[in-house]
């Protein structure tokens, strides 16, 4: 699927899974589910901890932990309103704080505060 498909292909699906067990250093896929307004549900592993929280962006779940996931998924599935805002959340966020021109314009700042130094 190119890339420009993608936010297609996820609003197909009712949530995005994001089950790492190890420290990715910036999880890419929970945000393009969060922008195309798909509900993530996910563990704090790494990157995907600076992004997903509990109740209010997302539901989570120790990672390796099968019932914890378990106990999201139904979670979800019993509260279809709860996921729904939960995406909501997420994709506002993600248009506010991930978008290219917002990411870029946080590094000039930063390069430009470390020159200054």
């Amino acid at each position: 699927v190119p890339a420009g498909g993608m936010p297609a292909v996820y609003r197909g699906y009712h949530c995005l899974v994001f089950p790492s067990e190890w420290p990715e250093p910036f999880a890419l896929t929970p945000l393009e589910a969060s922008a195309a307004g798909l509900v993530v549900a996910g563990t704090l592993t790494g990157g995907s901890g600076e992004f997903l929280r509990e109740g209010d962006n997302a539901l989570t779940w120790r990672a390796g932990q099968a019932d914890d996931l378990t106990r999201v998924l139904t979670r979800l599935a019993a509260e279809p309103e709860l996921g729904r805002m939960l995406a909501s959340r997420a994709q506002a966020e993600v248009a506010q704080r991930f978008t290219l021109g917002v990411m870029l314009d946080a590094m000039e700042s930063h390069l430009h505060a470390t020159v200054g130094r």
